[in-house]
């Protein structure tokens, strides 16, 4: 086993994105991050021109260098936290119409049915989907029907939803 030991730590390399370069280049058994120094494991020792050329990009690393991916990721995680908290106060809201009466369990199912697909979205960030289905697909024909009234989902709680919806996006996207 060799081990290739890189200092000092380059504090402005991404991990993932090195280790991914590492990976698509090179076989190595294992990498280690340490506060001072990178160590990267290899079955044999490298010829000296691998070991320059790797210890050089990690070393040539900005922040600019990263995974895209990542950074997408990292943005839909905090997207779907959002949406776990909004949907939250919407179910929350729904209960409390329940246990006051103004609302039935049957209403209750209506509406959560209504805006399952806009629920599904926004749950697992996917905000600008959310936006498309309130817009496009949740009224029949563009407008609250007489059913949807009658069930709870009146006008008033459609564009309450769909503004928060079109809030969110504007200021998130």
């Amino acid at each position: 086993m060799y081990i290739l030991e890189i200092t000092p730590k380059n504090p402005d390399a991404d991990g993932p994105f090195f280790n991914q370069w590492l990976r698509d280049n090179f076989i190595f058994d294992g990498i280690g991050y340490y506060s001072n120094k990178v160590l990267i494991s290899f079955q044999d020792e490298p010829v000296q021109a691998i070991k320059t050329e790797i210890k050089d990009k990690y070393n040539s690393l900005t922040p600019a260098d990263i995974i895209p991916t990542y950074e997408i990721k990292k943005t839909y995680t905090d997207r779907q936290a959002d949406g776990i908290v909004y949907y939250d106060n919407i179910r929350a809201g729904i209960a409390l119409e329940y246990i006051n009466g103004q609302l039935t369990e049957g209403n209750a199912n209506y509406i959560e049915n209504k805006v399952k697909f806009v629920k599904s979205k926004i749950l697992t960030g996917d905000w600008v989907t959310a936006q498309y289905e309130i817009t496009n697909n949740v009224l029949t024909g563009g407008t609250v029907t007489q059913e949807d009234i009658d069930n709870g989902y009146t006008q008033q709680r459609h564009d309450k939803i769909k503004a928060d919806i079109d809030t969110y996006v504007s200021e998130h996207y």
